[in-house]
């Protein structure tokens, strides 16, 4: 018996300097009902949660590298063209004041192009803060998306979209208003700019058990080739177009990470030439 425990215990001792040495995850041999069970089991769980917390740590140094990597090329693109045309410029390239004033023109918009993208990447980056906190204030969702889709109502009919909504629910939350709008705003725009025109806008708010739930449908020409999911990734790329083509290819990116934070979801789905995002914001109780 003690012979049986000596050796168990030269078990654990030599996973222990395993996992000591780098081989996170390793697991000791579970074997018996005594103390030194129970040591085996303690040592498994520090070892998984080691592993855990290391493959987390690597995701996030991971997910910084290429956060880097696409902002040096979605800022090097426009500022490209924008010393290009600032070249011309200054060298008298051009052959008359309209051709001045087109440069200049496009200086300007490619300069707004650029204050977006530092604009979206300064705001992800304090999103993604863990101590960031939220302004929460009690509103009636169903009032807020109202206000909301009216202001949008003219630019959704000059871009031929044709909005059916059902918003009748009254949804009590608790929300960063100010954060809540954005994410709004993010996925009408979006929509605005990946929708078939002419086409139909499907827009409604529900609620069911303990969330309210809120959901946009467009008609979209293709479904995408890619996880529905990597939609809101940071710098998606899609079929029809790249989302930073107009935007800063961070606002689906930003809309997750707010929605997140007030502990809700949003996911997306295709159905029948239909593109559906929805967001669930959990009701106040």
């Amino acid at each position: 018996m003690i012979r049986n425990k000596l050796k168990y215990l030269k078990h654990i001792s030599d996973s222990v300097q395993q996992i000591a040495n780098g081989n996170l995850g390793f697991n000791i041999n579970i074997m018996g009902k005594d103390e030194l069970t129970l040591l085996a089991q303690n040592i498994n769980f520090m070892s998984n949660e080691l592993e855990n917390q290391f493959q987390h740590e690597r995701e996030i140094e991971k997910g910084k590298n290429e956060l880097i990597t696409n902002v040096s090329h979605d800022l090097r693109t426009p500022l490209t063209s924008l010393i290009g045309y600032l070249d011309l410029l200054k060298k008298g390239n051009y052959s008359d004041s309209e051709k001045y004033k087109e440069y200049l023109e496009i200086t300007y918009l490619k300069s707004q192009r650029l204050k977006l993208l530092i604009d979206e990447l300064f705001e992800y980056t304090r999103l993604s803060n863990p101590n960031i906190n939220l302004n929460l204030c009690e509103v009636d969702m169903s009032d807020l998306l109202q206000q909301i889709v009216g202001e949008y109502i003219p630019i959704f009919e000059k871009e031929k979209l044709n909005v059916i909504k059902s918003i009748e629910v009254k949804a009590p939350v608790l929300i960063d208003i100010e954060q809540v709008v954005r994410v709004y705003e993010n996925l009408f725009t979006n929509a605005i700019k990946f929708s078939m025109k002419p086409s139909e806008l499907q827009i409604s708010l529900q609620a069911k058990g303990n969330y309210v739930i809120f959901k946009i449908m467009n008609q979209v020409e293709e479904k995408p080739s890619k996880d529905l999911n990597s939609l809101f990734e940071r710098f998606y790329t899609g079929d029809k177009a790249r989302v930073s083509n107009q935007g800063g290819g961070l606002g689906l990116a930003i809309s997750k990470r707010i929605v997140e934070l007030h502990n809700g979801k949003i996911y997306a789905e295709y159905d029948n030439g239909f593109l559906s995002i929805t967001v669930e914001y959990p009701l106040k109780k």
